[in-house]
């Protein structure tokens, strides 16, 4: 069935980043019960004007059509006796890290939203939706392809499926660029434009291609690297950062590069200003590895380069996964202080979000020939840290009063992110923090690391 509009099938002729095997796993928990049969109304309403996500998709190839994943159940259970965390923030004022162990030793919250759904294999299906309600309070879990949505793209496809449950507009869906053109001739860097070989009169070397053709790594051992990763015992972190407690570890890493750069001791430090996911980051790493025998690592760290594509004209939108990374290696995490891991990270996103760096990166990807694989030659698989940052997205507070069934508030009090990947989704990669905010000025952190990873602090 061909959609007004839009091909039957399509492609994105640059594909820009390794996610064929990756879902984007999304669970919202609201405080009240809504009602099922509006948000099953409404889930055809927005296939209907974002035909894009009522299709099927193969890595990279994906169809219009007229499919609906919903389904709905109810529990008899109140909010608290199922759900096998403690989700409420801690005080503003806190100032150490709060670690959420999960109740009955269950092993995560993931089936609760997500029942009746793949997490070692890609659904054919383009866009999942499933919604539990509870006795005070509803679950919705979304599911999408890595493949055409990054976070940011599926937080427009959950605010846009909110915006019809309450009646409103939502912007018009149309193709994305990629299905036509390379996106790395959409960049234009101006003459004058400063290159990234100059930005910084540091010594800090940073590499923003973080993965390489098969052809250019022993892929038996990376595949030896990864199988031994993924069999050593894991577990998953729920952390929350309050308020003053980052507020606090910002002031201080900003005050300390400041001191050093005005005594001469790290002149790379001047005129530059932290920003709180530097140190939330830094955090992650700092704490990850103390009780590791491990001191050299790698951190690959994600970025959204659709800022500096062509926006599309006004009210309309598209879906694409914008996202590429960079590498940043740091020879001794353990004794680095906080302040000196934020700067190295600060410094490491100026130089490589730079355009001429962002349409290189592009390239590389567009010319990227029999596959890829994570991480640079030689690096060991155990240490190389796959951060991203959901800090953009205003998931928390998000309001669904409008389906309202009863009381309630109506609000999104908790979010929960993951990304399972490909063949190895059942025990996800680790070490992968995943950070959001909270509602209040705070942070939540999920993540999945190794059995040594915040040993001491998680045992408090």
């Amino acid at each position: 069935m061909k959609i007004e509009g839009f091909p039957t099938v399509y492609r994105h002729i640059s594909e820009g980043n390794p996610s064929e095997d990756c879902t984007i796993f999304l669970g919202l928990v609201i405080l009240g019960v809504l009602d099922v049969r509006i948000l099953k109304e409404k889930a055809p309403e927005l296939v209907a004007k974002w035909p894009v996500l009522s299709g099927q998709t193969s890595p990279y190839s994906f169809t219009t059509g007229t499919t609906i994943d919903f389904e709905s159940r109810h529990i008899p259970s109140q909010l608290n006796d199922i759900l096998t965390i403690d989700i409420s923030p801690s005080p503003t004022a806190t100032r150490e890290a709060s670690y959420r162990s999960y109740k009955h030793n269950s092993a995560s919250n993931d089936d609760l939203f997500h029942f009746n759904s793949a997490f070692t294999s890609l659904p054919s299906n383009i866009f999942i939706i499933r919604v539990t309600t509870l006795n005070n309070a509803t679950l919705l879990g979304f599911q999408t392809p890595h493949a055409l949505c990054d976070a940011q793209a599926l937080y427009e496809v959950v605010k846009s499926y909110r915006d019809r449950v309450s009646g409103l507009d939502i912007p018009k869906i149309v193709l994305c660029p990629a299905v036509e053109v390379l996106l790395s001739t959409l960049i234009e860097v101006p003459p004058d434009h400063q290159s990234e070989s100059a930005f910084f009169n540091a010594p800090l070397v940073f590499n923003p291609f973080t993965v390489l053709s098969k052809q250019q790594v022993d892929v038996r051992w990376y595949d030896e690297q990864f199988e031994l990763a993924s069999r050593e015992r894991g577990k998953e972190l729920y952390v929350h950062l309050s308020a003053d407690l980052v507020e606090g570890w910002l002031d201080d890493c900003q005050r300390e590069i400041v001191e050093a750069a005005s005594l001469g001791m790290l002149e790379e430090a001047g005129g530059i200003k932290l920003t709180k996911n530097d140190v939330l980051t830094a955090w992650f790493l700092k704490e990850n590895y103390a009780n590791s025998e491990s001191k050299e690592i790698d951190l690959n760290y994600s970025f959204n380069y659709r800022s500096i594509l062509p926006p599309p004209s006004t009210r309309t939108t598209y879906l694409h996964n914008s996202y590429y990374d960079m590498l940043i290696s740091f020879l001794d995490i353990q004794n680095m202080p906080l302040s000196r891991i934020s700067l190295v990270i600060r410094l490491a996103v100026l130089q490589n979000t730079q355009l001429s760096v962002s349409r290189n990166v592009l390239r590389f990807w567009e010319d990227a020939k029999g596959g890829v694989t994570l991480g640079p030659r030689g690096c060991k698989i155990r240490d190389l840290v796959y951060a991203t940052s959901w800090t953009r997205f205003n998931l928390i507070g998000m309001d669904w009063s409008s389906a309202l069934a009863g009381a309630g508030e109506g609000k999104v009090v908790w979010a929960s992110p993951s990304v399972p990947m490909g063949e190895h989704a059942s025990i996800n990669y680790k070490p992968f923090p995943i950070t959001l905010k909270d509602g209040a000025g705070g942070y939540w952190v999920r993540a999945w690391t190794f059995e040594d990873g915040h040993k001491e602090n998680q045992n408090r």
